[in-house]
C-alpha cells in the first residue's frame, strides 16, 4: 500500500474515498496499483486503454519509465493509444487494428509508419 501511495503521490489522501479524488488522482491511483501488481508478478496480462489521459507530466514520465522496467518476460502488456511517442517508448511490437481485424503488425516504428502513411 505504501509503495502505491508513494508512486501515485497520494500519501496525503491515504484515508480519502476514491470517489472524492479528482479524475487525475484516480488515474494515478489506478496506474500505481497496476504497476505494483506488475512489479510483484501477480498477473500475467495487463490491458490499458488511453491510460495516461488526465495525468500530469511528472507522473506520466514515472509511468513510462516503469513500463520499460517492470514487465517480466512472461507478462503481456497491451495498451490502446493514439500517442505515438508513448507507443515507441513502451512497446517493442505493435498491432494496428481496424473494424476487420489486424491490419498491420510488427515492430512499433514500422507499424506506426504504415498507420501514418494510410
Amino acid at each position: 500500500m505504501s509503495r502505491i501511495l508513494e508512486f501515485s503521490s497520494l500519501t496525503e489522501q491515504k484515508y480519502s474515498w476514491v470517489e472524492h479524488l479528482s479524475f487525475g488522482m484516480q488515474q494515478r491511483l489506478f496506474m500505481a496499483i497496476q504497476l505494483e501488481t506488475m512489479r510483484i508478478n501477480r498477473a500475467e496480462v495487463f490491458l490499458f486503454d488511453e491510460f495516461l489521459m488526465g495525468v500530469d507530466k511528472p507522473f506520466r514520465s514515472r509511468v513510462v519509465n516503469a513500463l520499460t522496467e517492470f514487465p517480466s518476460g512472461r507478462q503481456i502488456v497491451l495498451h490502446a493509444s493514439h500517442d505515438h511517442e508513448l507507443l515507441l517508448r513502451t512497446c517493442p511490437t505493435a498491432l494496428c487494428v481496424d473494424e476487420l481485424g489486424i491490419k498491420y503488425s510488427g515492430p512499433t516504428a514500422q507499424v506506426l509508419e504504415q498507420y501514418t502513411n494510410d
